[in-house]
């Protein structure tokens, strides 16, 4: 269950783990490490982040939604 709540970069960092235990280590391990680098790289990607012209609109906020979840 917890695989269908992870957004895709996430989901491709967990996928080798066999238990729910483990998946859980790994995803504290992951989301525990950030420090203020990855911080300040998640605000600029989202402050970039601008719909292209003639883009899809529900492309564009599946990746707002995708940089909001990893923030």
């Amino acid at each position: 269950m917890i695989h269908l709540h992870l957004s895709n970069n996430i989901l491709q960092e967990v996928l080798e783990e066999k238990s729910g235990a483990a998946l859980w280590l790994k995803l504290e391990s992951i989301y525990m490490s950030k420090d203020l680098t990855s911080k300040m790289h998640m605000k600029l990607k989202l402050f970039t982040h601008k719909l292209q012209e003639g883009g899809s609109v529900l492309n564009h906020f599946s990746v707002f939604k995708e940089i909001i979840s990893d923030a």
